[in-house]
């Protein structure tokens, strides 16, 4: 017997005046959660058609903050860019985040933008863990 869920969204697109739509992470985190239980997911708006969504929910917060992360050159050294499913500086950068790497490969670098603390590679853990402190002490 096929299991099967349907979520269903929202129909509305304005509220007021205001633009508004289904928030995308209500759509999305209970999909994978469903589909990785092995239930087949349909996906409805009340009202039938397309599901209008809000905007907000789909510009991701960290693409206006600084940040690091294992940099395309350490990845490709490692020769692991076959198994990753993205080169994380990469598509940081297509999707115009603000990344940042060390001027050089496994160089410790760690980059705080208020609260959001990150660290580029292993040689960066006491540095980021050292950012945190101070984040969380201001």
């Amino acid at each position: 017997m096929t299991k099967r869920v349907v979520i269903v969204c929202t129909s509305c697109d304005k509220l007021g005046d205001e633009p508004t739509g289904c928030w995308a992470e209500e759509v999305v985190a209970p999909y994978h959660v469903f589909k990785k239980h092995g239930y087949e997911v349909t996906i409805a708006s009340i009202k039938g058609g397309e599901i209008p969504m809000d905007d907000a929910s789909l510009n991701p917060p960290y693409l206006t903050k600084e940040v690091t992360g294992f940099s395309d050159a350490e990845e490709y050294a490692v020769a692991k860019e076959k198994l990753v499913p993205f080169m994380l500086e990469a598509r940081l950068r297509e999707l115009g985040g603000l990344y940042e790497a060390a001027k050089e490969q496994w160089a410790p670098h760690a980059v705080r933008d208020g609260k959001l603390v990150t660290g580029q590679n292993p040689a960066s853990s006491a540095l980021t863990a050292t950012k945190v402190v101070e984040a969380l002490s201001s």
